[in-house]
């Protein structure tokens, strides 16, 4: 399920709204990783629609949440046949 889950957000979220609603681009990691290695290489083969500092700050916060959900997820899990 988590596998159909991204491929979902991939393909709807970071596909066809971002292209077709520019303002959505605040909320793409696309844009994030792409204003962080645009602004890494110099070069302008492709514009982002965000600012560095957003790109950083948003690109931490989803970091965070991920590891926070997984830790949660590893923390319900138990061993079977344990003590």
């Amino acid at each position: 399920r988590p596998v159909l889950i991204g491929l979902l957000y991939v393909l709807l979220w970071e596909g066809m709204l971002v292209r077709l609603l520019t303002g959505t681009s605040v909320l793409s990691v696309q844009q994030y990783g792409l204003r962080i290695a645009h602004d890494i290489s110099g070069t302008s083969v492709v514009t982002p629609h965000v600012s560095l500092p957003m790109a950083i700050t948003m690109s931490c916060c989803a970091v965070v949440s991920a590891f926070v959900v997984a830790v949660e997820r590893l923390r319900s899990f138990s061993i079977v046949g344990g003590e």
